[in-house]
């Protein structure tokens, strides 16, 4: 019982630290802290209790880890190694901190999660859900508009808030599906408001595409009552906004998302951010202007600075080399989710596609350690889909499967619904 109590307990600090960012005490409105990062005392607490507790000593833990997130790992030391011939003006160690801890927090993913894979799944996905319901209730509670009236909560950006409101209303739905209670619906309303208030364009269609690739994975599997239970559900929660929309906030959303407002905002500067990105790749073709290249060659000093593009930062700054190695790491994370997304539970699903939401977000907005989130989940995921019990589980499946009739064929069955 207390093994299992301190298990869950560093799951928690892990998700945590994950989703602390690099927010400031004083962002919090604790002045005497400073310029404290909330990830740092979190962070400390994460290795404490990591290496005090034996996590080692299980046999299960012997296991090595996910062909995939080798590769991620690999993708990540090139990064680091970067800072080897980056700029003089570049954040090196800022930087390489960055994805130090990235990499820390993917690996005690993966030893936390040979643990208990499904119970660490659905751990981390109750822990979005309340994650969701409570940045929309403290964004909406406390009116956390920005200067241009998008929403956002604790000192934290929209494209960031947005985050959280989708992965909260995958959480929904997964819970509902997995404890099938339809109950668990009932943020729906509320994280979707919130998620459209963010204002975040590049959130909401990285959103639209994973759903749809969900929906086409799931068609043959999904029951009726779910997809009309949201529906129904849909349609109460826009006619409660409609009824209660006192102070125009329908009428900003229709004006954000329209496509006369993208073009005189000239999409956010985001092509002209990607150009300057794959000019930098252009002038260092095989391994890249080196870590931070974007803003040691356009804004030198200025801590927001990036191309908001994971894939043109990985091009800038470590070139032909670094987009290699990523794009390998991509593709045996799609080979692995669609070798065993058939034997998931619906939490460890829920995580593969909650993660490739956030890894495609980062195309829109942000820089790597923005992307953490995608990374830890993808640790959890993966991890308890190749294990050796799921393994087993899945040989096993497959052995019940029916024999062939006469004609060759074998008998039609039913896929099970996600579980």
């Amino acid at each position: 019982m207390l093994a299992r109590l301190a298990w869950s307990l560093l799951l928690v600090l892990l998700f945590g630290t994950m989703i602390a960012g690099r927010l400031t005490m004083s962002r919090w409105g604790i002045s005497e802290a400073g310029d404290l990062e909330i990830r740092l005392p979190l962070l400390g607490l994460l290795l404490t209790w990591f290496l005090l507790w034996p996590w080692a000593t299980r046999r299960e833990l012997s296991e090595g880890w996910p062909t995939a997130m080798k590769l991620v790992v690999l993708h990540l030391g090139v990064l680091i190694l970067a800072g080897m011939w980056a700029d003089p003006q570049a954040r090196v160690w800022r930087s390489i901190f960055d994805l130090l801890v990235v990499l820390t927090m993917v690996g005690i993913a993966i030893v936390a999660t040979r643990w208990d894979p499904r119970q660490a799944a659905l751990q981390f996905v109750v822990m979005l859900y309340a994650t969701g319901i409570f940045f929309a209730l403290v964004g909406l509670a406390t009116a956390s508009f920005s200067d241009r009236g998008r929403l956002a909560a604790l000192g934290g950006g929209p494209n960031v808030f947005v985050r959280f409101m989708v992965l909260g209303l995958l959480a929904a739905i997964v819970l509902a599906v997995h404890r099938k209670r339809l109950w668990y619906l009932a943020p729906v309303p509320l994280l979707g408001y919130a998620a459209l208030l963010s204002g975040s364009r590049g959130g909401l269609i990285s959103a639209l595409l994973i759903a749809l690739v969900a929906l086409l994975w799931y068609a043959r599997r999904i029951r009726p009552r779910y997809v009309i239970g949201g529906a129904l559900l849909a349609l109460v929660g826009l006619r409660f906004l409609t009824n209660t929309d006192t102070d125009g906030r329908l009428g900003w959303i229709y004006r954000r998302y329209s496509i006369e407002s993208l073009t005189e905002n000239q999409y956010a500067s985001r092509p002209e951010l990607l150009r300057q990105a794959l000019d930098i790749f252009n002038q260092h073709p095989i391994a890249g202007g080196g870590i931070d290249s974007f803003a040691a060659t356009y804004a030198p000093g200025q801590s927001g600075a990036y191309a908001h593009n994971y894939f043109a930062s990985v091009a800038a700054d470590t070139g032909t080399v670094g987009l290699c190695v990523l794009a390998a790491a991509l593709l045996a994370i799609l080979v692995s989710a669609a070798r065993n997304l058939s034997h998931a539970t619906a939490p460890q699903a829920g995580l593969v596609f909650g993660a490739l939401f956030i890894l495609t977000a980062s195309n829109f907005s942000g820089d790597y350690y923005d992307s953490r989130i995608g990374w830890v989940l993808l640790a959890v995921a993966l991890t308890g889909l190749t294990s050796r019990h799921a393994r087993d589980t899945a040989a096993a499946a497959h052995r019940a499967r029916p024999a062939p009739s006469a004609t060759g064929h074998r008998a039609r069955r039913d896929l099970p619904p996600l579980r």
